[in-house]
Parts: structure tokens; C-alpha cells; sequence
């Protein structure tokens, strides 16, 4: 049988279970191998040999099942650093996690690796964005999948300025025009960048029918127009 045995471990299970056997004073017995006191306390009051993992059972990053989704998700669509990623994380999604904290999310889900992630993206993928100028904010909607631990399922807001990458980020519990108006109006007031206008890729699964400028019904006008022309923007 392995027998695990920390580096700098002064006593063998034999030892150990010689002295949870034994019924000499403390002090007798810590001169008697060599040790201090305290070893000889802790192994007198234990009932295994080994020793135990220095760490934690569980490592706590303070991340609920939703947000490390909304995380992996970015870290695979906008390609962030990990530093770049933890100031996203920090401002928009939770403001405990750590840097360390993070990266063993990272690891967890396979996303470590930027560089990895960075070779299966298509050089085309960025072609659009060079020809934009700052103020062309790049729109897009994500389902989020629903948790066990969950009523409702969630919805990831990214606006992202297509020249600067100055990122915004909310999340929603649906994608009806009320909450999509909230999100726009909070990214209107949240830029520092004056809007000009508002960029949605094609096959979005959300993004392309709800931002679309439609009118909903005769006479009406649809709460898109109305930001739209509140802001002066255009819509690409």
C-alpha cells in the first residue's frame, strides 16, 4: 500500500502509531524521537498515519454555476488575458473572485490556454471590425444555460466597442424589449465612447431578431427605433 508522506515529515507511520499506542508523557516521548511536543500531541490524537492534504477540500472562487458560464463564455468569445478577464469579472460579474480564484475556473473548464483558444478563431472573424472607428459598438445576446438550482433561464448582454474593445456587460432573465431597452439605456450612460453606432453579427442567436428594426404594428413604433433615435445612432 502507498503510503503518503509529506517532504519534510519528522516521523514514519510507525512511528505514529507507536506513539498513539503509547501511554508515556508527552514531553518523555517527544525526547525519545526527536519531535516536539506538538507532533507528538497531534499524532497521539489521530486515528489515521497519514497525513493529510495541506489543501483545501474545496476550492472556493466565489462563482455561482451561472456566472462561471457567463465567464467561460467570455473568455472564449473575446479572447481576454487573464488579467483583462478578472477586471470584466470584477466589475461586471463578482467582485470577490481573485486572480488565483479565476484561473483555477479556467482550468477547470479547459480555457487556460489563450493561446489554444486564440488558433481555432478564423482570421476572418475580426475582419469586419477593422474598418470601424471608435463608437461602433458591437451588439450580441446569449442563452445562458439554465442550472439545476434554477427557476428561469439567463441571458448574457455583451456590448463591445468594435476599435478600443471597451466592454460592457449585463445579464437579464429574458430578452423581451423592456429589459433589452434597460440594457441599452445603462450602456448609453456606463460608455465613456460617444455611440455612433450599433453593430449586431449575423447569426446571433438573439441578437439580430430583437435589436431588428420592425415595426411591430400599424401606427406603432418599436422601442428600438425610439433608442435609436433618442441616441442619433445608426444601426449596421
Amino acid at each position: 500500500m502507498m503510503v503518503s508522506l509529506h517532504k519534510r515529515a519528522r516521523t514514519t507511520p510507525a512511528i505514529r502509531a507507536e506513539l498513539a499506542e503509547s501511554t508515556k508523557p508527552v514531553r518523555e516521548l517527544a525526547r525519545q524521537y526527536g519531535i516536539s511536543e506538538a507532533t507528538v500531541r497531534k499524532w497521539c490524537s489521530r486515528s489515521s498515519t497519514e497525513d493529510r492534504p495541506h489543501t483545501p477540500h474545496r476550492l472556493q472562487t466565489h462563482l455561482t454555476p451561472t456566472q462561471e458560464a457567463i465567464v467561460i463564455h467570455l473568455r472564449k468569445r473575446l479572447l481576454l488575458s487573464l488579467d483583462n478577464l478578472l477586471n470584466v469579472v470584477n466589475a461586471f460579474i463578482c467582485d470577490k473572485v481573485s486572480r488565483s480564484g479565476l484561473d483555477r475556473c479556467l482550468r477547470r473548464h479547459g480555457v487556460s490556454n489563450l493561446h489554444a483558444l486564440k488558433s481555432k478563431v478564423p482570421k476572418t472573424t475580426q475582419e469586419g471590425f477593422k474598418a470601424c472607428q471608435p463608437g461602433h459598438i458591437h451588439i450580441e445576446i446569449k442563452s445562458l444555460p439554465k442550472m439545476e438550482n434554477e427557476s428561469t433561464q439567463h441571458y448574457l448582454f455583451i456590448a463591445i466597442d468594435c476599435v478600443t474593445r471597451w466592454l460592457f456587460v449585463q445579464t437579464q432573465s429574458n430578452t423581451k424589449t423592456a429589459n433589452a431597452r434597460h440594457f441599452l439605456d445603462s450602456l448609453q450612460t456606463a460608455s465613456p465612447i460617444n455611440i455612433t453606432h450599433i453593430v449586431t453579427g449575423s447569426g446571433q442567436e438573439h441578437t439580430d431578431s430583437l435589436l431588428s428594426l420592425h415595426t411591430p404594428g400599424a401606427g406603432s413604433i418599436h422601442e428600438f427605433d425610439r433608442f435609436y433615435a433618442d441616441l442619433g445612432v445608426s444601426k449596421n
